[in-house]
């Protein structure tokens, strides 16, 4: 831009330093300013949802690892920290349909909470202790 040349009021203001903003890029500094407005919105909708039903005294349906991880206000980040390792594996982790039951308890233990595996059966609720983690007195 040349000195002294105004910036055309639909582009916006220039930065403070007086360079141009690049067109399309978003600050990665401030936490989801990756993320798409449906997805932040879902983060938002999952958080709804765990707070609603703690209020409740009851278990939320159904919430997949992320929006778990969402509901606690955890990142990907952070949780890859705790479990000592990469953000990259913690998003495979969430995508994942099937994994050892471990794995999913370690998952689950980083932010905060714990496993339980209940069968429904037609003469009712069992919860299975089979799988409890043998580091930890029962």
């Amino acid at each position: 831009m040349r000195t002294g040349a105004r910036r055309p009021e639909h582009l916006g203001p220039s930065k403070p330093d007086g360079t141009l903003p690049m067109a399309g890029h978003r600050k990665l500094d401030v936490p989801g300013a990756r993320m798409s407005r449906e997805r932040r919105a879902r983060g938002r909708n999952a958080t709804a949802r765990a707070a609603k039903a703690r209020r409740r005294g009851t278990t939320v349906a159904e919430l997949s690892l992320a929006g778990l991880r969402q509901a606690q206000h955890v990142t990907q980040e952070t949780l890859a920290a705790r479990l000592a390792t990469s953000q990259p594996e913690i998003s495979k982790m969430e995508h994942r349909s099937d994994m050892y039951v471990s794995t999913l308890r370690h998952y689950v233990e980083a932010l905060g909470g714990e496993l339980e595996i209940i069968a429904h059966l037609p003469q009712g609720a069992v919860r299975i202790n089979q799988f409890h983690d043998p580091t930890k007195s029962a």
